[in-house]
């Protein structure tokens, strides 16, 4: 009998640090998503994407081609970094995916 409630207590303790661990994940989660949304409201509020959004959006934008097929990767700096879109060769958007966070 004692044994099964040490065990019982073992695991609602690890269940309790996992919520913990799990609240404080989202509360990062949030703070990040807060900045991308508060980025986005400015160039919303200006009308256009500035040069100074722009370098506030991306990271690189790398360019290659294989077998005469170019390909545009763009990498960002804002928590959009889970979506990832692909496009035809008329820019027309023919799948997309959401990674997982620790994917990237």
């Amino acid at each position: 009998m004692l044994e099964k409630c040490e065990a019982d207590i073992a695991r609602f303790t690890a269940e309790i640090n996992a919520i913990r661990n799990y609240d404080e994940t989202i509360r990062k989660r949030k703070s990040r998503i807060k900045q991308s949304i508060d980025l986005i409201d400015d160039i919303i509020k200006d009308g256009a994407i500035s040069d100074e959004h722009l370098r506030m959006l991306v990271d690189v934008i790398l360019i290659s081609e294989v077998n005469n097929e170019q390909s545009i990767e763009i990498v960002m700096k804002a928590n959009f970094q889970n979506c990832l879109n692909m496009y035809d060769e008329n820019g027309e958007l023919t799948d997309g995916v959401f990674l997982p966070e620790d994917f990237l």
